[in-house]
């Protein structure tokens, strides 16, 4: 089998579901909160918090899945 059908299985469980949940949760709180301005300030503090981390854990699954798989592929998948 290539390595590709042992590689990507494993990695679909490690999608940042909760940083993605919350991001999108703070978004809404933001949006339908006019008045107060300091509940404001800490909802737009955890969507970027909560958005870059799982920016930054999808890049490096990313990386962590592709680049092994560029660099170490001393074969094709039509040679084998």
């Amino acid at each position: 089998h290539p390595p590709v059908v042992f590689s990507i299985p494993t990695v679909i469980p490690m999608i940042p579901g909760y940083y993605a949940y919350e991001t999108i949760l703070s978004i809404m709180k933001f949006v339908f909160i006019k008045t107060d301005t300091s509940k404001r300030l800490e909802l737009l503090d955890a969507i970027f918090t909560n958005g870059f981390n799982m920016i930054y854990i999808l890049i490096a699954i990313t990386i962590g899945v592709s680049l092994p798989l560029l660099l170490l592929n001393k074969s094709s998948v039509k040679q084998l």
